[in-house]
């Protein structure tokens, strides 16, 4: 058995939190979690048993909602003159807030407007290895990475399918070519038989 080389690894982080690594090998593609104290799997693939590669990318929506949350809190605290709402109440913990809410006002506005350019210009990659039973994959650290490694995997996947074809025919050539040699020799049988009667 020849050993696997390994061509390319990924890092990737799945859904809940843990880190691992795709590794892609001249025979299979592997993912590696390591699960720390509890433990470490790896998952291996065939290329053949793959059925679709996913790259993408997308933006996170509760960023946007936070985002906008916010912005339109601070603006609304701009807009209504809240500390002499709050100081007319004479509780004097309510009157001492309003001038907290002075400072607060503009924090709302400025948390607002970077979660919003967060929301925009932060935007995670995922990539999916899929198979008709598993599928593994998770967040690389950019998008770029992951579509590097997906076009190497199906070229490695391109690359297998043409040596299996070319094998698979190589094969057929054999076994045509040794059954024409067997009716041959068959026919030259035949051919003797005749002229020995």
């Amino acid at each position: 058995m020849t050993p696997e080389i390994e061509i390319k690894r990924l890092f990737v982080v799945d859904q809940s939190g843990i880190s691992g690594e795709l590794v892609l090998t001249d025979v299979r593609a592997y993912q590696h979690k390591d699960n720390g104290i509890f433990g470490y799997s790896t998952t291996a693939v065939p290329y053949r048993a793959i059925s679709g590669v996913r790259v993408s990318w997308r933006r996170v929506f509760w960023l946007f909602v936070l985002g906008l949350i916010l912005f339109a809190l601070g603006i609304f605290a701009i807009a209504v003159d809240v500390e002499s709402l709050l100081s007319s109440f004479q509780f004097s913990l309510v009157a001492q807030t309003a001038s907290y809410v002075r400072f607060l006002r503009y924090v709302f506005l400025l948390a607002g407007i970077g979660l919003l350019l967060c929301f925009w210009f932060w935007k995670p990659a995922e990539i999916q290895i899929m198979t008709p039973t598993t599928t593994v994959g998770g967040r690389p650290k950019n998008y770029e990475d992951a579509r590097q490694f997906c076009d190497l995997l199906l070229s490695l996947i391109d690359e297998q399918a043409a040596g299996g074809a070319a094998e698979e025919k190589r094969e057929t050539t054999k076994d045509t070519s040794a059954t024409e040699k067997e009716e041959a020799k068959n026919e030259t049988a035949e051919k003797e038989k005749e002229w020995h009667l």
